[in-house]
């Protein structure tokens, strides 16, 4: 279903609680998808939230590590992805980005979007995953960075 949010953007409800939002523009020679996941920061979740961004970015079902996930994504004519955790008010959102080429400037042509979609949906709907489970040797040493991660913010402000 087609909402009316004006400006340039069309957007699109495409399930419950789950809306695509659209920009066409000619000026730019690449195209950029963002996925955003919303939370409600409450005390014991942020930091589990946090941490499943972390693991996001380690592999998928397809792509089970990270040299093999960054090797996709370069072959997508170095495309670039990321995944962030921001803070909105009261909201925390996990922030997934991919950038890669316009298909009008490859011989491969909009095959190269397809592929990219089709990466942000298994980064997604399916992560690296072992008994149905993150696997334990990449979900501590996630926990492990991120905890020294909230660690050096703590310690920078703490010198200020």
């Amino acid at each position: 279903m087609l909402l009316d949010v004006g400006g340039d953007f069309r957007s699109y409800c495409i399930a419950e609680g789950v809306r695509l939002h659209l920009r066409s523009t000619q000026i730019f020679k690449t195209v950029r998808v963002d996925l955003f996941v919303h939370s409600l920061l409450q005390p014991l979740n942020n930091t589990r939230f946090a941490l499943i961004a972390r693991l996001l970015e380690c592999g998928t079902q397809q792509l089970p590590d990270l040299r093999r996930l960054n090797q996709f994504v370069d072959d997508l004519y170095g495309a670039l992805f990321a995944v962030e955790v921001d803070q909105f008010g009261n909201r925390q959102v996990i922030h997934m980005s991919l950038e890669l080429p316009d298909g009008r400037f490859l011989p491969d042509g909009n095959k190269l979007l397809g592929a990219g979609l089709e990466f942000l949906r298994d980064v997604l709907l399916h992560p690296l995953e072992e008994n149905s489970g993150f696997p334990p040797a990449v979900l501590e040493r996630e926990k492990l960075a991120l905890e020294q991660h909230i660690a050096s913010h703590f310690d920078d402000r703490m010198v200020l």
